[in-house]
C-alpha cells in the first residue's frame, strides 16, 4: 500500500518535469530577446544616421531652392 508521501511524490514528479521544461523554454526566450535587443539597437543607430543624412539633404535642397528663388 502506498503512503501519502509516495502518492504526493508521484503527482509532483510530472509537475516538476513540466516546470523544468518551462524554465528551459524561458531561458531560451531570454537569450533570444538579448540578441533581438542588440540587433534592434543596431537598427535604431542606422536609422538615426539615415535621418541625419535626410535632414542634411533637405537643408541643402532648401538652400538651392532659395538661391534659385523657388521658395
Amino acid at each position: 500500500m502506498s503512503t501519502v508521501s509516495d502518492i504526493i511524490e508521484n503527482h509532483l514528479e510530472p509537475i516538476l518535469a513540466s516546470l523544468t521544461h518551462i524554465r528551459t523554454g524561458l531561458d531560451t526566450i531570454k537569450e533570444d530577446m538579448t540578441v533581438i535587443k542588440a540587433r534592434l539597437t543596431g537598427i535604431e543607430f542606422a536609422m538615426a544616421g539615415m535621418n541625419r543624412s535626410l535632414d542634411r539633404a533637405e537643408l541643402r535642397l532648401d538652400r538651392i531652392e532659395w538661391r534659385l528663388g523657388l521658395s
